[in-house]
């Protein structure tokens, strides 16, 4: 038959020279790339087509968010005097008369009811969509810096032990003012110039805050006015800062020369004319107001406790994403001679005054205060 004459002919092979299988594979990866291409075209197309539907509804979202706030508002506000009118009988009976006043007053205690309801679960949803995020950051960091120690743990050993051995030297160094002073005292120069700094710092303040220097020197005397105060008392006052003693505690005569010398310097830096006045002095005479003592010897030996490296490295990571998540809640970061913060333009509902929310700094900072921030705002 054909078809065995054809199996018993011999077979033809191609073979393809070396610049027909580069021009096959040119062929080929051009057809890949105009694939990829015509999909990212794609993709553009449809992101520009959800940005162009999806930003009037958001705009209209927000519009009626905000409206429903404001409608609340007059409702709190108004509260039973908030009008519906809902008539159901003729106006002539006195007993018609009375169950409209009830409706109306039902109707608008419902609104009220429907808002309060709508707030809480605004409220709820605000907090929880920062809840969670929150938390995501948190795992986020932890796993991160422990996924980076388990991937280069040979050079994550070496670097811990060189972190340890660095920062044991400096919390010694931190432990003392100086390392080299035997007493936890200062000397007067030290002294002088720690008060004239202060003294500067107040006369800089004192436009924005014009009682600040009364509030200075008031508080650490217990809400005592500073007229008042005898020569004892700031002798007292300068003894505790700068000796961290009683002046009547001062054992060498070289101290009670430094604390007299800084009293008479600090009477002459708070009668500066921005702050007290030029004719401001100590009254003559012992101890009377009662003085707040510091919390703490600045110059005394700490107790210490060392934290591993990978701690610090968690906790920074951890702070840089909520860092983004505060600016997502339309805070903005501010650095002013030292003193970082955030601020937000809103202003409060009634006065058009700024409030300011203190979180402290240590440790993890505002990130820590993340989802109440949220919720005030």
């Amino acid at each position: 038959p054909a078809h065995r004459e054809r199996e018993r002919a011999p077979q033809r092979t191609m073979t393809m020279t070396p610049e027909q299988r580069r021009h096959g594979r040119r062929e080929n990866g051009g057809a890949t790339q105009r694939r990829h291409q015509v999909a990212a075209d794609a993709v553009s197309e449809l992101w520009a087509v959800v940005k162009e539907e999806a930003r009037p509804l958001l705009r209209s979202l927000s519009r009626c968010d905000s409206a429903m706030a404001e409608y609340g508002r007059d409702l709190v506000c108004q509260g039973s005097q908030e009008e519906v009118r809902v008539d159901l009988s003729p106006p002539s009976s006195s007993s018609s008369s009375s169950s409209r006043t009830k409706n109306e007053r039902r109707v608008s205690s419902l609104a009220q009811h429907l808002h309060r309801k709508l707030a809480r679960a605004r409220f709820g949803l605000g907090v929880w969509s920062t809840f969670v995020p929150w938390v995501g950051a948190m795992a986020a960091s932890a796993l991160s810096v422990a996924a980076a120690c388990l991937a280069l743990f040979p050079a994550f050993v070496c670097a811990e032990l060189g972190f340890y051995v660095w920062l044991r030297r400096r919390r010694a160094a931190l432990a003392r003012v100086d390392g080299n002073r035997k007493s936890g005292s200062y000397t007067s120069s030290e002294c002088l110039e720690h008060m004239t700094r202060v003294q500067r710092s107040l006369v800089a303040l004192a436009p924005k805050t014009p009682g600040l220097a009364h509030d200075f020197v008031s508080d650490w005397f217990l809400g005592a006015r500073p007229a008042d105060l005898t020569r004892g008392d700031a002798l007292q006052w300068m003894s505790q800062s700068l000796m961290f003693r009683d002046f009547e505690d001062l054992e060498s005569e070289e101290e009670r020369e430094t604390v007299a010398l800084v009293t008479d310097k600090l009477e002459v830096l708070l009668g500066h004319e921005s702050l007290h006045g030029p004719r401001f002095a100590f009254r003559e005479g012992g101890r009377r107001a009662g003085f707040l003592k510091s919390g703490f010897n600045i110059c005394g030996d700490y107790k210490t406790q060392h934290y591993p490296m990978c701690v610090y490295a968690g906790i920074s990571i951890f702070k840089g994403l909520c860092a983004s998540m505060c600016k997502s809640l339309g805070l903005e970061r501010r650095r002013e001679q030292g003193l970082g913060y955030w601020v937000t333009r809103r202003e409060a509902d009634g006065g058009g005054q700024r409030p300011i929310v203190f979180f402290h700094g240590i440790g993890t900072g505002v990130s820590s205060y993340l989802v109440l921030l949220k919720a005030i705002l």
